[in-house]
């Protein structure tokens, strides 16, 4: 199983103190007193129905019952465009299993013919996964999904009175959007190969962000 996707080359961000330029470290204290703690004496706990805090040592955690089965077991069939992509998260190419790929193409021929998607589990370390098994170019793709607790809510600032737009100013809006998707030949895949391109909006910088300092 490979991954699917390449990792964007990107600077690592930190938290810096902006007068001064100074790096920010966290420090772990404890909640009652703001007294620093070592990382050797830190370890994982949950708080019980009842409020009593439960510590956890590497031996309970060790013992947890996770089933680790190799292989992805299938819980059922849906139509493609069910699937909301807000929760995909990465993707793997899967090869066949063994040296017959019969049953290999049989799945991707009958998810391709029915236009559905296969909702699976997997064991990923030691962490339950959630995934969809579609086809991508002849091969089969695992596509890792986020749970629905997992997804955040939109709520966002900004939101709350809309402001009212006129259906000519809809109506022009989309008129722009058609003549760019004519005028753009080219496929998205082609387009997407140049990674400093951008497409300048209304109010967006496209110019580099952030300041240096000397």
């Amino acid at each position: 199983m490979n991954r699917g996707y390449r990792r964007p080359a990107a600077a690592r961000l930190f938290l810096s103190h902006t007068p001064h330029g100074v790096r920010i470290r966290y420090r772990k204290v404890r909640d009652d007193n703001g007294e620093e703690v070592e990382f050797s004496d830190i370890a994982k706990a949950y708080e019980s129905e009842d409020g009593e805090m439960v510590i956890l040592t590497k031996e309970d955690l060790a013992s947890l019952p996770v089933k680790q089965p190799r292989e992805i077991q299938v819980t059922e069939f849906v139509p493609a465009d069910q699937l909301d992509p807000v929760a995909f998260d990465n993707a793997y190419f899967l090869g066949p299993a063994s040296r017959s790929n019969r049953a290999y193409v049989l799945m991707r021929e009958a998810l391709e013919s029915t236009d559905r998607q296969a909702i699976c589990t997997f064991t990923l370390r030691n962490r339950t996964r959630l995934c969809a098994l579609r086809v991508y170019k002849d091969i089969l793709m695992l596509q890792t999904l986020l749970w629905p607790d997992e997804i955040r809510p939109a709520i966002l600032e900004g939101l709350d009175n809309e402001a009212k737009v006129r259906p000519q100013e809809v109506k022009m809006a989309a008129w722009q959007i058609g003549l760019v998707a004519t005028a753009g030949s080219a496929s998205w895949c082609a387009i997407s190969q140049h990674r400093g391109h951008r497409i300048a909006a209304p109010g967006v910088p496209t110019g580099p962000i952030g300041q240096r300092r000397r």
